[in-house]
């Protein structure tokens, strides 16, 4: 069953907050360390149906583009797409605590 995209803000929550292992977990890969502690993921092909318009991707030749759907390639390796995310390794996963 096709799920809608998710927000911008859903998409950075993911990012933001979701532990490395988490993130393998769920399909992601590391392609590359292009800064020591800092970590080049590829999306999971079944995400490329939820990635929103507009959302800004690292593609593996390290340029950022504002992904389209069906004009950014779909085609995949090892079910992965050719573009991802990049931030800081994170062992555990960022809690937000809300405020009072």
């Amino acid at each position: 069953m096709a799920r809608d995209p998710m927000t911008f803000a859903e998409m950075d929550s993911l990012r933001l907050f979701t532990s490395d292992d988490t993130l393998r977990g769920m399909g992601f890969v590391p392609w590359e360390e292009p800064h020591v502690g800092v970590i080049h993921w590829l999306f999971p092909e079944d995400l490329y149906d939820r990635i929103p318009n507009g959302y800004p991707v690292v593609v593996i030749n390290g340029k950022t583009e504002k992904f389209v759907h069906n004009q950014t390639p779909s085609d995949t390796r090892y079910r992965c797409l050719a573009y991802g995310w990049i931030r800081p390794r994170m062992k555990t996963a960022r809690i937000e605590v809300p405020l009072p």
